[in-house]
């Protein structure tokens, strides 16, 4: 046989192969337990998030699904060991805002690229951020706060957990819209933030509903605004940004679940069926609300072009702001 048709002959049988792989590996997946890389530590609303899902698909499964929490840089370490695992199905990682649609504004030299090494499966919860102010500020609305740092530039001062942690970065696509100059102070984690609007070192900031109901339902937060488009039943009183005078303004947090680029089509179609379903089996659903975050659930190429969009979205008021990290 002439080398050409070899070639041929080879190629085609490479290809038959392949085709008939991914029906098979679909059928028997998962067939060994399933690694759900967590790029936060225990405890925090990405691992609580994490083990109300696996736990559910163990169940719906009768597979094992297992939280392995890889935290460090942000989210961007655990995620960055996902996207290099074996695209097999047998490697997962739940997705957030911050390492998924701002980390690749603000490393310059991040290991991976969301787009291009990472296949959406799902979002899972959304949590809007709500601006919160100390009680002994006397901001009575976002209006009344704009008007004051406008009256007195650089006097009044934010919290974030941190430079180019999603607090911050809200916070730098509120100063643009709102057109005030308010000082930033970072602290080492969500913790120090919070600590400091308590005791009055920091007068605003933006955190997740989860974080701050506590504190706000308290009397220890002046909740001042939501961050998303719409008002939010778990804070059904306090006004949307948009509401508030700045038209459009929407930003919430996201978490969602991805494998490894080159994961076999069947394999992620199975995922993101089994994961919707468990979003709208109704225990999961109430112990997700009873966490402060509203259940998602979407097709993956609808979270993909949603993955897209935040990155457009977040890089360009990173860009702005003139944030960078190493």
């Amino acid at each position: 046989m002439p080398i050409r048709y070899r070639r041929f002959a080879a190629l085609a049988s490479s290809l038959a192969a392949a085709l008939a792989f991914a029906p098979v590996q679909a059928q028997n997946y998962p067939s060994k337990p399933v690694r759900v890389i967590v790029p936060f530590a225990p405890g925090q609303a990405a691992d609580l998030v994490a083990r109300v899902l696996a736990e559910k698909l163990n169940k719906t499964t009768g597979a094992t699904f297992v939280v392995e929490n890889r935290p460090g840089a942000g989210g961007t370490l655990g995620v960055g060991m996902a996207a290099k695992a074996e695209p097999d199905g047998y490697t997962l990682v739940l997705a957030t805002i911050g390492p998924l649609s701002q980390a690749p504004a603000l490393y310059p030299h991040l290991s991976y690229s969301p787009i291009k090494d990472l296949a959406p499966i799902t979002d899972i919860a959304l949590t809007p951020t709500v601006l919160v102010s100390t009680p002994s500020a006397g901001y009575q609305s976002v209006q009344d706060l704009i008007a004051k740092a406008k009256a007195r530039p650089g006097t009044i001062n934010f919290a974030s957990a941190g430079a180019g942690s999603n607090q911050h970065v809200t916070m730098e696509l509120f100063k643009s819209r709102a057109g005030i100059d308010i000082v930033h102070i970072p602290y080492k984690g969500g913790s120090e933030s919070a600590a400091a609007i308590l005791a009055g070192t920091a007068t605003i900031m933006f955190d997740a509903i989860p974080a701050v109901m506590p504190n706000v339902k308290a009397g220890k937060y002046k909740a001042l605004a939501i961050s998303t488009a719409k008002r939010s039943p778990l804070l059904p009183d306090v006004p949307t940004v948009a509401e508030s005078g700045l038209p459009g303004f929407d930003a919430v947090g996201w978490m969602g679940l991805a494998a490894p680029a080159g994961t076999p089509e069947p394999v992620l179609d199975y995922l993101n069926q089994k994961v919707v379903a468990a979003l709208d089996d109704p225990e999961v659903n109430a112990r997700l609300k009873a966490l402060a975050f509203t259940p998602d659930g979407m097709s993956r190429q609808k979270f993909t072009e949603m993955i897209r969009s935040e990155n457009e979205k977040w890089g360009k008021v990173i860009r702005e702001a003139n944030i960078r990290l190493e």
